[in-house]
């Protein structure tokens, strides 16, 4: 089966360059590294244009916000398995492609567990956001996985749809909450850790919390309506629980 890769581009050196030899160096060859760039102001763009990689497919798009950029990229995919790598993560290690195509045989989506580091030094772990099996049932938006740790197929994203591009912060939310509550739908918890995410995107920039707050709030109201409050104080209370 053929990955896709989707990276957003802005302003993303110099990060961008340990992101890349990350998923270069993958054992598994068989996938496409779609790049969309939005208008940088630190010759991300330059840097890109000029990069020899034969995996690269380059697209340049300045409308809306990340979400649209990565509705955008999907669009363009051509592989089997679509996954979600921001210009800063870096995958941990060079078997994760591999176990991913060998895990999906027979099922829809999968995902694993990852690490938060700080934002200039990969090596100093933050805090670890470990997964579980997930059952599908009211307590699901308490228990999701990091968005960063999801693989999945096209044929379901066909199916969910694309990210609700009315939310500028807390879309992946929204739509991990619709993925995971599709009937019949099989997916696999991986009890590895293959992730390394750095701090400072814009979900963890306290500028942008007001909204972040506002966002996950109306989010779970529109698909818990009793106890949307509730369920999301439990979310924050994990958060704070894996600093620990």
């Amino acid at each position: 089966m053929k990955i896709s890769i989707i990276t957003c581009c802005k302003n993303s050196l110099p990060f961008l360059k340990e992101t890349i030899n990350s998923v270069k160096k993958q054992n598994y060859k068989n996938f496409e590294h779609i790049f969309i760039v939005s208008k940088s102001s630190d010759n991300t763009s330059e840097y890109l244009k000029n990069l020899k990689y034969s995996k690269k497919k380059l697209f340049f798009f300045d409308k809306g916000n990340l979400y649209s950029c990565l509705n955008f990229g999907i669009k363009q995919a051509k592989g089997q398995i679509i996954y979600i790598l921001h210009s800063d993560d870096v995958l941990k290690k060079k078997i994760v492609f591999s176990k991913v195509v060998k895990s999906m045989k027979n099922i829809d989506f999968l995902f694993f567990n990852i690490c938060i580091s700080e934002r200039n030094n990969t090596k100093k772990i933050i805090r670890k956001w470990n997964s579980s099996q997930i059952k599908n049932d009211h307590w699901l938006s308490v228990n999701l996985p990091a968005h960063t740790s999801l693989f999945i197929k096209k044929k379901i994203i066909n199916k969910i749809g694309i990210y609700n591009q009315k939310y500028s912060i807390s879309a992946d939310f929204d739509y991990m909450i619709r993925l995971f509550k599709i009937k019949n739908i099989k997916y696999r918890f991986l009890n590895n850790t293959f992730l390394i995410m750095r701090t400072g995107g814009i979900s963890s920039n306290f500028k942008y919390l007001p909204k972040r707050i506002k966002e996950d709030l109306k989010i779970l109201k529109s698909h818990y309506k009793n106890n949307y409050v509730t369920l999301y104080f439990l979310k924050i209370l994990k958060k704070i629980l894996q600093l620990f």
